[in-house]
């Protein structure tokens, strides 16, 4: 079964494809940043902690316009992740979102 549902089978169809990805746009910034806070709230910080955290996960236009933020999104469009990747010291370190 698992062959016919990747295609592998002749004459079968491959799956449809569920998600994508794109570069954020920069009129997305706000809504982006405002996903990212229950994102980070639902892994059960202290509200001490979340109080401090607003600023680091939002996204400047900046952010966006340089390319390092990418968007995954449904079939249907609806923004559903984000994550920025940037340049850093560390070739090991990425900022997940």
């Amino acid at each position: 079964m698992l062959a016919a549902r990747a295609g592998l089978v002749s004459g079968l169809p491959l799956m449809h494809r569920t998600s994508y990805l794109r570069f954020a746009r920069v009129e997305e910034a706000a809504a982006l940043s405002d996903l990212c806070f229950p994102s980070k709230a639902v892994w059960g910080y202290d509200p001490e902690f979340m109080a401090l955290i607003p600023a680091a996960l939002g996204f400047a236009g900046e952010d966006v316009t340089a390319g390092d933020v990418w968007v995954a999104t449904g079939a249907d469009g609806q923004i559903a992740g984000v994550v920025a990747l940037a340049p850093g010291d560390e070739l090991s370190r990425v900022r997940w979102t």
